[in-house]
């Protein structure tokens, strides 16, 4: 039995003659065999055609950076002090994190648990807007740093140790300064280490790579990673994980060493802030391991990649997390067991509109992106389904059914263990890190003809600039005014009623404006960068 290679694989990558323009590419692959017959030096060398084209490419790369952090820092600004899911648990657990005994957190047994002495704007109280869109969080602003309660609501266990300890160093006698800046922090670490993977990472690997986050990061994706839940270290440390390993699997060298580095630091990541993104490790391992043809060359790759995971399923069985799942909210169904498998069965495609935010979507359960949102975001998801459905081999469908089918199945066990007739009632934020991941192997793996055209990717472009911008004016108009009526949530201006907003001299309105701006600008130079370096691959190949 004969094997297709795949898209980007070595075999391929040592045959290939670089551009002159690829310096950081030679440097990082020390298999590149350069024909010494094909410039003879007695001849002269005529000035390629493309020669603007690498001159404006560190512009579009710095440009693309500047839109990105910009869009960035207009989400970190855009969600109150415990604004996100469960915020006052996880805030309280930064301000108090395990061990407790050596944290500096006051704590007393109040109706025989304990209870952590924390600033009133986290404690159990603080999202007082929670589960009342109609309401502004002006219902914030009489609290005060200094005004200290208990709270039930800490980590005790749950979570592994390292995102809750490292976010306390930043905790200052400001609150809301210190969210602020565990937010960017989160921010920049997701910027710099997918950044830093962009540009380590098989030219022809570079397109995929950004259709998968621009596909499933909007907007549910960017909303985690700018905010103080710790699914957004999950969502980084997966994919980061993934497009690293997979890039190792397909370059030998230094290249191999650097990704394989990238690698080990979204390991890092996911093993510090969720259970569930700790065994992501091996469902992502067993995807990329299904990529490949077992020879020598892998080996490294392949020892790596169990150590890995590993690693990951000691974390997860050292939190209690890994054994929640059979008690989250357990209901006396009037449905048998056969029909709550039927039930969901059918409920599977509801869930995929959960992982862009359908029913639970931002906040507390209380920002709605159902609608136009949730009919837009769909819409990236099959764009990347059907783009990467023109080329299939048997590894690539092997590899997407153990990420799809872990993306789906662990929904649909913890909704039967729970007696759950529908899965959508399990959060699709925590199965998100996988979304990327999904797309990214679907999309790079196959025929190396089979990319994208301008076309679609223009399509694609569009349509996440405008579920970014219809996202961000929700979200903003649910703080900022409280939603009086669902129809003006992408409409609204979000001037005109100013109930909760920061002392800052920037309107919300132009936060809004200026971010919907900045990720646009984004998107086109990531593609133009992108794209150009892809089809420059494919001709030389």
């Amino acid at each position: 039995m004969t094997f297709e290679p795949q898209a980007g694989s070595p075999e391929e990558n040592s045959t290939r003659v670089p551009a002159a323009d690829e310096d950081l590419e030679a440097s990082l692959d020390s298999t590149v065999d350069l024909d010494p017959v094909a410039k003879p030096k007695d001849k002269p060398v005529a000035v390629s055609a493309t020669e603007p084209r690498k001159l404006l490419r560190p512009v579009l790369g710095v440009l693309a950076i500047l839109s990105v952090l910009v869009t960035g820092m207009a989400w970190v600004i855009s969600s109150p002090t415990a604004g996100s899911p469960d915020d006052d648990y996880h805030l309280g657990s930064i301000w108090c994190p395990q061990p407790l005994e050596s944290s500096g957190c006051r704590t007393a047994v109040v109706d025989g648990e304990v209870r952590v002495y924390v600033p009133e704007k986290i404690a159990q109280s603080a999202p007082c807007f929670a589960r009342h869109p109609e309401m502004s969080a002006s219902c914030r602003l009489p609290m005060k740093d200094s005004n200290m309660e208990f709270s039930r609501r800490y980590d005790a266990g749950n979570f592994p140790a390292g995102y809750y300890q490292l976010h306390h160093l930043l905790v200052t006698d400001n609150v809301d300064r210190s969210v602020l800046m565990m937010r960017t922090l989160n921010l920049l670490i997701c910027v710099s280490l997918m950044g830093a993977i962009a540009v380590c990472l098989p030219t022809r690997m570079r397109l995929s790579y950004a259709l998968a986050l621009t596909a499933a990061w909007v907007p549910m994706g960017i909303y985690y990673i700018t905010s103080n839940n710790p699914s957004g270290w999950a969502i980084t440390g997966v994919m980061a994980y993934a497009s690293s390993l997979l890039g190792a699997v397909n370059s030998e060298g230094r290249r191999r060493v650097v990704l394989l580095v990238l690698a080990s630091v979204g390991a890092l990541i996911c093993c510090t802030s969720r259970a569930d993104a700790s065994f992501f490790l091996l469902v992502v391992s067993l995807a990329v391991a299904a990529t490949m043809r077992w020879q020598r060359r892998y080996l490294v790759p392949a020892l790596f990649s169990v150590v890995a995971s590993a690693v990951g399923i000691k974390v997860m069985l050292g939190t209690s997390q890994a054994y929640a799942t059979s008690n989250l909210f357990p209901i006396d169904s009037p449905y048998s067991a056969p029909m709550r498998v039927a039930m969901n069965l059918v409920s599977v495609p509801e869930y995929l509109g959960e992982l862009y935010g359908r029913t639970w979507g931002a906040g507390w359960g209380d920002v709605p992106f159902d609608g136009p949102i949730t009919v837009l975001s769909l819409c990236l998801a099959f764009f990347a389904l059907f783009a990467g459905a023109r080329s299939v081999t048997w590894r690539k469908a092997l590899a997407a059914v153990l990420v799809s089918g872990a993306m789906m199945g662990i929904p649909f066990v913890v909704s039967m263990q729970n007696k759950w007739f529908a899965m959508p009632l399990y959060h699709g934020r925590y199965q998100l890190p996988l979304l990327a991941v999904l797309f990214l192997l679907w999309l790079f793996l196959g025929s190396r003809k089979a990319a994208p055209t301008v076309p679609q990717v223009v399509f694609l472009m569009v349509v996440a600039a405008l579920v970014h911008s219809m996202v961000l004016h929700t979200l903003l108009y649910r703080y900022v005014t409280g939603i009086q009526d669902e129809q003006l949530s992408i409409t609204a201006d979000l001037d005109a009623n100013i109930l909760w907003w920061r002392n800052i001299p920037v309107s919300p309105m132009t936060v809004w404006a200026v971010a919907s701006i900045a990720f646009a600008v984004a998107l086109v130079a990531v593609f133009i960068l992108v794209r150009d370096k892809s089809q420059d691959a494919l001709e030389q190949a």
